[in-house]
């Protein structure tokens, strides 16, 4: 995964509570500006991967911490990965 990439994985949490609507709406909005030039089937798995890791982000006071942001580039990086295999 390059730095690039790195980055917008890290702040999808920060930018998933900035944002208003449906979790998968804001979402699919997030993964759709940073990794347009995938499938949007791929894309959509990605969507669903990350909606268990921003889900406690739903309740109010919430904060997102540096475990979201860990896992969420965890997350990107397996999905980036399993796209370059196949």
């Amino acid at each position: 995964m390059g730095d690039e990439d790195r980055w917008y994985a890290r702040r999808v949490a920060d930018d998933f509570v900035a944002r208003t609507g449906d979790h998968s709406e804001r979402l699919d909005a997030i993964i759709s500006e940073n990794w347009w030039v995938h499938d949007k089937a791929d894309r959509d798995e990605l969507v669903e991967a990350l909606e268990t890791v921003v889900e406690d982000l739903l309740e109010p006071g919430a904060t997102v911490t540096d475990a979201h942001r860990d896992t969420c580039e965890g997350v990107v990086s397996c999905w980036l990965s399993k796209l370059q295999v196949a």
